[in-house]
C-alpha cells in the first residue's frame, strides 16, 4: 500500500471489500412492529409489504374492520399472505418490536458509505493526534491543547457524545488565518465512499440477534442491564463490496492552499490501512483490559477469548486489509476520540477553577477521578438453560480491504 491514493493521479480508485466479522447492524431509525409490520409462524419472523397488502380490497376491508385494531396474525390464519411478505428471519421475534436494518429506496440491504467514512475518520483522528505526541510538525498542525472543551459555552447539553467536538474540529476542520476553523472544507472530503452492496443479493444476510447493555460494577463484575432489544443483524461472514476514491485535485493544485489544507494531515491519508491496524490493534487491547477485569464467567470469558482471536487473526492480515469497529462494538471508546481526551491532562482532573471533562460531561463516575469509563458495552446475547442472557459477541466489526483499481 506504499502507493496507496499516489498524488500523481487527480482522482484514485479503490475497490473497498468489508466482510462482517460479528453480528453488526446500521439502524434504519424505524422499528418493526408486531401484528402491524410482521407475523409469526413455524418459518419464523415474517415481515410484510403492508402497502402491496392493503392494495388488495378484501384484506383491506377485512383489517380495516377487525374487532381490536390491525391483526396480522389473525389474518394470516384466515389467508395465504405468502406473495405479501418481503422476507422472512428465521427466529421469532415473541411479539417484540424489531429494530430495523437500513435498507435502500428498493428494499436492498446495503451498508452507508457515510458510516464507513465515519469510522474511517476516527482511523484517521486517532492516529493523529497518537503521532502528534511525538511529531512536532503533526503538533503544530493539530494544534489540540488549544481548546477549553470544558467551557460551558461549547456544549450547553451536556451530551457525552459531544465531548469531542473542539478536538475533531482541530483535526479535521483547515485553520483560515483570519477566520479560524471551517468546517465546510473538512479534510474528509477528499474521499469519497460508495454504498456498500453485497455481493450475493439480499438472502440470508440478516437474522434476528438480541443485544443488551452490559456495565461493569463496582465490584468489578459485568452486569446485564434493560431489557434485551430485538434487531435485526448482518450474519457473519456476510461480504459487502463498493468503490473508495481519493480526490487528488485538493492535494495538488493551487487550490489545496487557498483552502487550508495541512500537507501533514494529507500525508496520513496515505496510510490509511496502515493507520486502520494500528487503531484495531489498541481497541483490542483496550477491550481485553476491560473484559480481564470482569469475573463472570459465562461472560468474560467468551469476550476475552473472542478478542484474543482478533488479536491473532489481525497479525495474519494481508497488506491491504484491517479490522475496523463499526457502531457500538467497543462503546464509547470506538464513537468518539476517547483515547485522545484522556491523553489531555483535564480530561478526569479540575484545575484552576475549571472542570475536567469527565465532570463538564457527566461521564462515568465523574466525581470519582480514578473510576473507570466507560463501564458498560453493548453486545450480542444468548441464553442458557435456565434463560438466563450471556454475552457471545460485540455489535459490530468488519474485515476491511482496499485493492487499488488499475486502468
Amino acid at each position: 500500500m506504499s502507493e496507496l491514493f499516489n498524488a500523481s493521479r487527480l482522482k484514485q480508485v479503490y475497490r473497498l471489500e468489508a466482510e462482517v466479522i460479528a453480528p453488526t447492524q446500521v439502524g434504519s431509525g424505524t422499528k418493526l412492529l408486531p401484528e402491524i409490520d410482521y407475523f409469526e409462524d413455524r418459518n419464523g419472523t415474517n415481515v410484510v409489504d403492508i402497502e402491496q397488502l392493503l392494495s388488495d380490497p378484501i384484506l383491506a376491508e377485512q383489517l380495516a374492520s377487525t374487532t381490536g385494531g390491525f391483526r396480522l396474525d389473525e389474518l394470516a390464519q384466515q389467508h395465504k399472505l405468502d406473495k405479501y411478505i418481503s422476507y422472512t428471519l428465521a427466529t421469532r421475534a415473541n411479539k417484540r418490536e424489531i429494530v430495523a436494518h437500513v435498507r435502500d429506496g428498493s428494499g436492498r440491504i446495503y451498508l452507508p458509505g457515510s458510516s464507513i467514512k465515519g469510522a474511517l475518520r476516527t482511523v484517521l483522528a486517532w492516529n493523529l493526534y497518537q503521532k502528534s505526541a511525538t511529531d512536532p510538525k503533526v503538533k503544530a498542525a493539530l494544534n489540540p491543547n488549544s481548546s477549553d472543551l470544558t467551557d460551558p459555552r461549547r456544549n450547553l447539553k451536556r451530551l457525552s457524545e459531544r465531548a469531542d467536538d473542539e478536538l475533531e474540529a482541530s483535526f479535521f476542520a483547515p485553520a483560515h488565518p483570519q477566520k479560524g476553523k471551517r468546517p465546510n472544507f473538512d479534510l474528509m472530503k477528499l474521499i469519497q465512499v460508495d454504498d456498500l452492496y453485497p455481493e450475493s443479493g439480499n438472502s440470508r444476510l440478516l437474522r434476528l440477534e438480541d443485544a443488551q447493555i452490559f456495565v461493569r460494577g463496582r465490584d468489578n463484575t459485568l452486569h446485564s442491564k434493560n431489557r434485551p432489544i430485538a434487531a435485526e443483524m448482518l450474519r457473519e461472514k456476510s461480504r459487502f463490496s463498493g468503490y473508495l476514491r481519493f480526490d487528488n485535485f485538493w492535494q495538488t493544485s493551487p487550490q489545496a492552499e487557498k483552502l487550508h489544507f495541512s500537507n501533514v494531515k494529507v500525508d496520513y491519508l496515505d496510510k490509511l490501512v496502515e493507520l486502520g491496524k494500528a487503531r484495531a490493534a489498541a481497541l483490542i487491547e483496550t477491550e481485553l483490559d476491560f473484559y480481564y477485569g470482569c469475573t463472570e464467567e459465562q461472560n468474560s470469558d467468551q469476550m476475552c477469548k473472542w478478542y484474543i482471536d482478533l488479536r491473532s487473526d489481525l497479525k495474519k492480515l494481508g497488506k491491504d486489509e484491517f479490522f475496523m469497529p463499526l457502531g457500538w462494538s467497543t462503546g464509547w471508546n470506538g464513537k468518539t476520540y476517547a483515547e485522545n481526551l484522556r491523553l489531555r491532562g483535564d480530561f478526569s482532573l479540575a484545575s484552576g477553577g475549571k472542570q475536567g471533562i469527565r465532570q463538564a460531561y457527566r461521564l462515568g463516575h465523574w466525581e470519582d477521578a480514578a473510576s473507570p469509563f466507560p463501564i458498560s458495552r453493548k453486545l450480542v446475547i444468548d441464553y442458557n438453560r435456565n434463560r438466563e442472557p450471556y454475552a457471545f459477541a460485540p455489535l459490530g466489526w468488519l474485515l476491511v480491504k482496499l485493492t487499488l483499481r488499475k486502468n
